[in-house]
């Protein structure tokens, strides 16, 4: 049976659909939902630029991690921040790279409707889902907390009231083992519970030549998810999830020094570096819980609430290096973090013929208490930095479509917000000089005190700060006919302002908050007798106030703070189709343009030189090619004994980007394909399936970040060509 965009999930096609598909080679696309617009509807009628892919997508496209979405999603680039394996988001060129316990990003993820406080988790949630959606563009009225660039919402599968159960293995390059598994189980007619595993080991795509323990890169994860669904009537449903994931590998990147050339200033290939002198040795300790709840009550046959809460608790240790020419460390690091989130959200729904209203209200709040410790073996200092962040935001809303005509509906909506962030109290950061023969260890560091000799403190005031804004949608929806939507809005997006604890004389110790107004106007439908879907987008974006985030030296040594750069416009086009002209053929598809510029930046600080640049006008935001596509086929030969074999291909192509605001050539990374191919049997009772896989075939190496300080420029690097084969049961 056919599907509406492989690339969109949810709901099943009505039955009397699936009854009616006809026997012919050209089957109908089916009508699929999702819950975008936080309301329940097909992809086609939400006025939304919104992606979505399904578990079986997302492993067919390559998508194993969250940073794998830039090849499958238009407008997208997905990377690592800093040492300690926080994932950016950019969406349209609208992202931020402040990686500190202060720094928020402009993109907002939710895992089943809560707001996912830190993305170091990220990784481990790609398993048994539903669907993943991608909101591009602002969310500022039903999402809000930093959701200016837009969100990525991840639902997990709902537990079902019958019985299934299934597992994967798949053995791959770098002995790279990964496995799935899940089991539903129907307790009563009005109880079910599903349970899901992922395990993920592997020797690390660095080649560190046997001078540390384990080499960078290196997988050891393990999670596990219970889902619990309570029905006892067609009016109410509530889903509990309970969520673990442990994470003890190594630091999945490296980062180290670049040199004018944009190639490691080892001079050493990117993913054979041996250390040479005292290292740390590498080590993730992550360990997190949370649990997840959504009620949901149909009051009547117009009015349905939702209350949306969630918990998480996560503890986590990062050891890294940073590495510098000559293949020695710059410094060692620990990074320690202690993150404790919470959060609610109530929703009233009301839904008639000619308006619906969803109001709502939400809360958030997260507490981080973290220590940093560094050696700086270049300079001959030893760092211990403690502290505390804590972030609160609440806000409410409503967003309303009212029907003007048969055909036309106007759209409304507005949301207050009010975000505050506070340090908990004055502290020190502990300077020292540092001993060599031996050096300090992590640990000695960890234990310095103003007190010990050559040490001496440096005092961070208590500080606390909030900002409060209301943001705005407005547009039209158009009917052209039964196949077909228009859409015309305006939508507004806020992303608070933060507090600078770690700044010196001249650094303001909070920047203002972002705002971003986005002018969009689109077009989906469906053609061909409906094997043709497309979907587009043309957008323009007034961008003030940008954060930019910098890494620069603060009273004598490194710290990541940030400075509001002025202004950008942004603007450009997507087009997405899925393509189904038989039942064995399928094609998916994207192309998006997107030019985004600075219109007022002034003195730019610069990392490397330790300047400022008078203006940046004109120049590229970072992480944002101008030009990206996919195009990815398939196609199922039927064989005599009932099985199916399906070849696939996925060809992905995007044109130059800056790692920087600067565009220096130092900054470029160049256009770059990246392909993917899939060979898959299909038993006849499509129980089974066996899967040889390949992902970025070209073994590109892709700089992903740019971290800079005291004249020298680091980067780390997109994973290198994997490839291996995969078993997949289902019972």
């Amino acid at each position: 049976m056919a599907q509406e965009d492989t690339q969109q999930t949810t709901a099943v096609e009505p039955a009397s659909q699936a009854s009616a598909a006809p026997a012919s080679n050209k089957p109908e696309l089916g009508d699929i939902v999702v819950t975008a617009s936080k309301r329940s509807l097909t992809v086609n009628k939400t006025a939304i630029a919104v992606t979505a892919l399904g578990q079986e997508q997302l492993q067919a496209a390559g998508v194993l991690k969250v940073q794998d979405l830039t090849s499958a999603v238009p407008n997208v680039q997905i990377h690592t921040l800093g040492p300690a394996g926080y994932t950016g988001i950019a969406i349209r060129g609208i992202s931020n790279q402040d990686f500190s316990q202060f720094g928020s990003p402009a993109v907002a993820t939710y895992l089943d409707g809560v707001y996912v406080a830190t993305s170091q988790s990220l990784p481990g949630g790609l398993y048994d889902l539903e669907r993943m959606e991608v909101l591009r563009g602002p969310q500022g009225t039903t999402y809000g907390l930093n959701a200016t660039g837009g969100s990525v919402n991840i639902i997990t599968a709902d537990p079902k009231h019958s019985f299934g159960a299934s597992a994967d293995l798949s053995y791959g390059n770098y002995n790279d083992v990964q496995a799935h598994a899940m089991v539903n189980l129907p307790v009563s007619d009005t109880l079910a519970i599903r349970g899901g595993f992922f395990l993920h080991r592997s020797d690390g795509v660095f080649d560190n030549r046997g001078t540390i323990a384990r080499d960078y890169g290196t997988d050891d994860v393990i999670a596990g998810r219970l889902s619990v669904l309570w029905t006892p009537s067609d009016a109410f449903k509530w889903k509990v999830v309970l969520e673990r994931f442990i994470n003890q590998g190594t630091p999945p990147n490296m980062l180290m020094e670049i040199g004018p050339d944009g190639r490691p200033a080892t001079g050493r290939p990117v993913f054979d570096q041996p250390i040479f002198g005292p290292t740390i040795q590498p080590k993730i300790d992550l360990k997190s819980i949370a649990v997840r709840s959504r009620m949901d009550l149909q009051i009547s046959d117009t009015l349905s609430a939702a209350y949306i809460a969630g918990y998480q608790h996560q503890k986590s240790t990062y050891d890294f290096a940073i590495l510098g020419a000559g293949s020695v460390n710059v410094y060692d690091g620990r990074w320690v973090d202690k993150v404790e989130s919470f959060s609610n959200e109530i929703n009233l729904n009301f839904e008639s013929d000619r308006f619906t209203n969803i109001l709502g209200a939400s809360q958030f709040k997260k507490t981080n208490p973290y220590s940093n410790a560094f050696h700086f073996y270049i300079f001959g200092v030893d760092q211990y930095l403690p502290g505390y962040a804590q972030q609160t935001a609440v806000g409410i809303f409503d967003q309303a479509t009212f029907r003007l005509l048969d055909n036309v509906r106007v759209i409304g909506g507005l949301r207050w917000s009010r975000e505050s962030q506070n340090s908990g109290k004055s502290f020190d950061t502990i300077n020292c000089s540092a001993p060599s023969n031996p050096y300090r260890t992590i640990e000695e560091i960890q234990a310095l005190t103003i007190s010990t000799p050559g040490c001496g403190p440096i005092t961070r005031p208590y500080l606390r700060d909030s900002w409060s804004n209301i943001s705005w949608k407005g547009g039209l929806e158009w009917d052209v006919n039964a196949r077909t939507l228009a859409y015309a809005t305006v939508t507004n997006g806020f992303k608070s302002g933060q507090i600078q604890p770690q700044v010196a004389a001249g650094i303001p110790t909070s920047v203002s908050p972002e705002e971003l107004t986005n002018y969009e106007i689109g077009l989906k439908t469906r053609l061909l007798d409906n094997t043709l879907n497309l979907r587009s987008a043309f957008y323009y974006m007034d961008y003030k106030n940008i954060q930019v985030t910098k890494v620069g030296f603060i009273d004598g040594s490194p710290a990541v703070f940030s400075q509001n750069a002025g202004s950008a416009r942004v603007y450009g086009t997507e087009l997405e189709l899925t393509y189904e002209p038989t039942s064995v053929d399928r094609l998916n598809a994207f192309v998006s343009y997107t030019h985004a510029t600075y219109t007022d930046y002034t003195n730019a600080f610069d990392g490397v030189t330790g300047g400022t640049i008078p203006s940046l006008k004109g120049k590229f935001l970072p992480n944002a090619p101008e030009f990206n596509a996919k195009i990815e086929y398939s196609h199922d030969f039927k064989l005599e004994n009932g099985g199916t074999i399906t070849p696939m291909a996925s060809l992905y192509y995007q044109t130059k980007s800056y790692l920087r605001e600067f565009n220096n050539p130092i900054d470029r990374v160049p256009a770059y394909t990246k392909t993917n191919l899939n060979l898959t049997y299909t038993s006849p009772s499509e129980r089974w399936k066996l899967t040889a896989f390949v992902t970025n075939l070209e073994n590109k190496k892709i700089r992903q970040s740019a971290n800079t300080a005291v004249n020298r420029y680091f980067s780390d690097y997109l994973m290198p060509r994997l490839f291996g084969v995969r078993a997949y049961y289902s019972y």
